[in-house]
């Protein structure tokens, strides 16, 4: 990704601006980690292109120090979209999916089973070689829905009775879209919630809008980025 914005006229920001982006893009008190970089890929960390100093002034991201430190080593020379420097230093921070501590939490609903599947599809891209070089294609719902990842879904199941829903989900060839298409058909026969509902805004932005990002979005601030908290608008 270096490379791709290399020649390309950059943007420089104003200091209320990246106050506005780090506000943004900073890691909510309940959020795990995997919640928050699928959050800024949602929500345009592809294509918004900082500059190291940039980088540095949006000051501390995330709840994890570690990581922190590693977004400020200086990794690349000219700007680089967001998401690329803050996978940089996750791959430093989690080498493989051995070294990451499994954040995930039971789910009492096909709908928080939704949001789920999208960040176990977001975890297996970070990994993906080249991951996010060739983003975005193929995307987090490119990703092959594995038997795997059905299972570490099924294991967090608050009732036996989502493993009878959800038995033949993990079908040949299919994708972490395709899965979350088929869960969503399949959410009306869920079992009542016994917590309360988590978000899955992420999750209804992608199956209810049907937007694609792509490397054309505009890396400038939107007009309405203040006034809705989003790259997209209100959703």
């Amino acid at each position: 990704m270096a490379e791709s914005t290399k020649g390309q006229a950059h943007h420089h920001y104003t200091y209320t601006e990246l106050l506005a982006i780090a506000q943004h893009f900073r890691q909510g008190p309940q959020e795990h980690m995997v919640a928050w970089i699928l959050r800024v890929y949602d929500q345009g960390g592809m294509v918004l292109v900082l500059s190291f100093r940039e980088l540095a002034l949006l000051g501390n991201l995330t709840h994890d120090a570690i990581f922190n430190c590693l977004c400020r080593d200086r990794q690349w020379i000219g700007p680089t979209a967001l998401l690329a420097w803050l996978l940089k230093a996750w791959r430093q921070r989690w080498p493989s999916f051995l070294h990451f501590k499994d954040p995930f939490g039971t789910w009492f609903s096909m709908e928080q089973a939704m949001p789920l599947a999208r960040q176990l599809g977001m975890l297996q891209w970070i990994y993906h070689e080249p991951a996010f070089e060739q983003a975005p294609c193929p995307a987090p719902e490119d990703m092959p829905f594995t038997r795997d990842m059905y299972q570490r879904l099924m294991a967090l199941a608050s009732n036996p009775q989502f493993w009878l829903q959800l038995a033949d989900l993990p079908g040949n060839d299919m994708t972490v879209l395709e899965a979350l298409v088929e869960i969503q058909k399949r959410s009306g026969q869920g079992a009542p919630a016994s917590e309360p509902r988590v978000s899955g805004e992420s999750t209804k932005f992608f199956l209810g809008r049907h937007v694609t990002l792509t490397a054309s979005k505009p890396v400038g601030l939107s007009s309405n980025f203040q006034s809705s908290g989003s790259w997209f608008g209100e959703m």
